[in-house]
C-alpha cells in the first residue's frame, strides 16, 4: 500500500532519512500563521515526521523580499517577506529548493534577497543562484552517514538563471547528463527536486516521464516532481522512485483554484546507498481559514492513497499515459491556439491603415508577446502546442503531401 512504509532491501550499513514536502508560498493566511504560531501548529500534520529527519525539505515557491520588484511576465507575482526564512527554519525545515517559477518574480534582488535570507537562518538552498553557474551547483550533505546530494531543476519560465542573470536551474538534458556521470563518485545517494509538469494535472506528461527515468538512468535515487498543485502518482523503478506531484504544503489561493489545491502530501523517504529503502505517504490538507496544515484522516486519507495508487498503476502502461495527455490538451486546444493566433481581422485592418499611414503596427500588446514567449519557451507549454498542432487535419495532410513527394 501506498502509504505504509516498507523496506525494499537490508536496513544494514548507512541510511539517511528524509521528508520531502510539498509547495510551500507562504501567502495570505499562511503567511499570517507562519508568522505567529510555532511550526507544531503550522504544521502539525507532519510535525512527527519533520522531527525524524535527519533532513526535511520544501520547495519555496517564491522569493523571499521585503522590497517588492514586480517582473514584467505572465501569472502573479509572489513574494513573502525575508524573515519567513527563520521561520521555516524553526519549524524543522533544513532545505528548501528554489528551482521553480517564481524565484525570479521580483528580479535579480528578489534572488539574491532570498539566498541571504535563507543563509543567515541557518537553511540550506539548491536550485538557485546569482548565475546559472551557481544555481547548477549540487549540494551534498552528509546524512546517517551517507553523502547525499540534491538537485533543484526547473522548468524554462521566466525564472531560469543565465550567465549574469539570477535565477533558477533550468533542465538542459546534454548538460545534465554530462555533470551527473561526471560527478558520480561524489555521493552515495542522488535527490532530484523537479518543478516540472502541467498545473492540476495528476498524470506525468510523455515528455516529463520520458526525463525522469532518464534521472533515474543516470543516477537518481529519487525524483520528486512539483508544481502541478495537486496530487499525483509514483512511479517505482527497481529501488529507484519517482513521484510526480506532492500537491501543495501551504500556500494560500492566488486566484480561483480547485479543491485539489488545498491537498498534498509529504513524502517520508529511507534512503542507502543502493536507493530507497523504504516510503511512506503523509496525506495533508491546508486550512486557508487559519492557515495551518492539518493531518488527512478517514475516509479521506483512503481516498487519497486509493487514488495515487490506482494512477500508479495506470501510468506503468505508456499508452495510457499520451492517450490521457492527448485527452487534456484537447480541453484547452482552443485556449492555446487563440494565444497563439493573437490578433483577428481587427488587428489585420489596423495593420494596413499603420502601413498606409507610413507606420510601424505591434500586432501584439507587450503582455501578448510574454505569453507568446513563455509558450514557447517552456517545456510543458510548447509540448500542448506540439500536441495542438499535430493532432490538427490540417497539419496531418500537409505532413503526408510532404512525405509523398
Amino acid at each position: 500500500m501506498i502509504g505504509d512504509k516498507g523496506s525494499h532491501s537490508s536496513d544494514v550499513g548507512p541510511r539517511a532519512e528524509l521528508l520531502v514536502a510539498g509547495d510551500l508560498c507562504p501567502i495570505g493566511s499562511g503567511l499570517r500563521s507562519l508568522m505567529e504560531r510555532p511550526g507544531t501548529d503550522v504544521f502539525q500534520a507532519i510535525q512527527a515526521e519533520l522531527g525524524e529527519a535527519d533532513l526535511a525539505i520544501a520547495n519555496l515557491e517564491c522569493p523571499l523580499c521585503d522590497l517588492p520588484n514586480p517582473q514584467g511576465k505572465t501569472g502573479p507575482s509572489l513574494r513573502a517577506p525575508e524573515a519567513c526564512a527563520a521561520r521555516i527554519r524553526a519549524a524543522g525545515f533544513g532545505m528548501v529548493s528554489l528551482a521553480n517559477n517564481h524565484i525570479r518574480d521580483h528580479g535579480d534582488e528578489g534572488v539574491r534577497s532570498t539566498l541571504r535570507a535563507c543563509a543567515e537562518s541557518g537553511l540550506e538552498t539548491v536550485g538557485a543562484g546569482t548565475s546559472i553557474g551557481e544555481a547548477q551547483r549540487l549540494k551534498v550533505l552528509v546524512l546517517g552517514g551517507l553523502r547525499v546530494a540534491f538537485m533543484g531543476l526547473c522548468e524554462s519560465e521566466f525564472s531560469t538563471a543565465g550567465p549574469l542573470r539570477a535565477g533558477a536551474n533550468p533542465i538542459d538534458p546534454l548538460r545534465l547528463a554530462r555533470q551527473l556521470v561526471s560527478g558520480r563518485s561524489d555521493w552515495d545517494a542522488l535527490v532530484v527536486l523537479l518543478h516540472s509538469g502541467r498545473e492540476h494535472y495528476p498524470y506525468p506528461t510523455p515528455r516529463q516521464q520520458g526525463l525522469c527515468r532518464a534521472l533515474v538512468d543516470l543516477g537518481a535515487s529519487v525524483v520528486v516532481c512539483q508544481h502541478s498543485h495537486c496530487v499525483g502518482c509514483i512511479e517505482r523503478v527497481g529501488n529507484r522512485l519517482i513521484v510526480y506531484g506532492q500537491g501543495n504544503l501551504l500556500f494560500d489561493s492566488p486566484g480561483r483554484v480547485p479543491d485539489s489545491w488545498f491537498e498534498g502530501f509529504g513524502l517520508q523517504l529511507s534512503l542507502g546507498p543502493d536507493g530507497v529503502t523504504g516510503f511512506r505517504v503523509v496525506p495533508y490538507r491546508q486550512s486557508v481559514i487559519d492557515g495551518t496544515v492539518h493531518e488527512l484522516s478517514g475516509g479521506k486519507r483512503e481516498q487519497m492513497l486509493l487514488g495515487i495508487e490506482r494512477r500508479s498503476n495506470e501510468i506503468l502502461d505508456d499508452r495510457f499515459v499520451e492517450e490521457a495527455w492527448r485527452a487534456h490538451v484537447g480541453e484547452v486546444a482552443e485556449m492555446y491556439l487563440l494565444w497563439l493566433a493573437g490578433s483577428g481581422w481587427f488587428d489585420r485592418l489596423r495593420l494596413k491603415l499603420s502601413h498606409l499611414a507610413g507606420r510601424r503596427y505591434r500586432p501584439l500588446t507587450s503582455a501578448a508577446t510574454r505569453r507568446l514567449a513563455n509558450l514557447l519557451r517552456c517545456e510543458t507549454h510548447r509540448e500542448i502546442l506540439e500536441t495542438v498542432l499535430a493532432a490538427d487535419p490540417a497539419l496531418g495532410e500537409a505532413r503526408s503531401t510532404e512525405v509523398s513527394s
